[in-house]
């Protein structure tokens, strides 16, 4: 029986992307003076958080500093939640565990989602990139969000993690989660099928899937 459906964030709750590039290009622009691409940000998306700014900044300034010039200029484009995200979340919650493991920094998330309309005081778990060194696709990036699922009598075989791409089916495959990808997000559905992956297209669907799983 399924007891917690765990989240990963960027590109998967949220556009991440849509919002983002548009902050990225303009920070690069008018505080650097450096020129940088839509397809040069996409493609290096998704590498751990730190390795990311360096390998679009270089080193021109400190993480540090980028990151804090980044989230003050962030506030003007918010990320936009996947359409039907905020009820399918909010509809979980009232039988499920909820929680999320993220990359993403801190402030950065908890600021979206005191704005956005996911219900904040029912996740049990929020996992940030500060609060591990490891990265998907190991499984040990979990390894905080395993202390709190033992504390909660949870084993591994009773948790969905819901993730974008193969990184995310990779670590919770490989921490014995059942997993479920989302589409078309970051991933086309053939990637998720040449895996043998479970996946929706759509929020309204993730509901069922896991009834199915259970």
């Amino acid at each position: 029986m399924i007891k917690a459906v765990i989240f990963d964030y960027d590109e998967t709750l949220v556009k991440t992307l849509e919002s983002r590039i548009k902050v990225y290009i303009a920070l690069a622009k008018n505080e650097y003076n450096l020129t940088l691409t839509d397809d040069q940000i996409r493609k290096t998306f998704g590498i751990p958080y730190v390795e990311f700014i360096n390998k679009l900044f270089g080193d021109v300034d400190t993480v540090e500093s980028i990151i804090a010039k980044y989230q003050a200029l962030s506030i003007k484009h918010p990320n936009i939640p996947y359409e039907g995200s905020e009820v399918a979340v909010n509809e979980l919650a009232d039988r499920y565990l909820i929680g999320i493991v993220s990359g993403v920094r801190r402030a950065g998330l908890m600021g979206d989602m005191s704005r956005l309309k996911y219900p904040l005081d029912k996740f049990f778990h929020i996992q940030c990139g500060e609060d591990t060194e490891a990265q998907k696709p190991n499984p040990a990036v979990f390894a905080p969000l395993m202390v709190e699922l033992a504390k909660r009598h949870v084993s591994s075989d009773q948790v969905v993690y819901v993730g974008d791409d193969l990184k995310d089916f990779e670590a919770s495959i490989n921490a014995g989660f059942h997993f479920i990808g989302m589409a078309d997000h970051t991933s086309p559905t053939s990637t998720f099928l040449n895996a043998n992956a479970q996946y929706i297209i759509d929020f309204s669907e993730l509901k069922e899937k896991i009834s199915k799983i259970e």
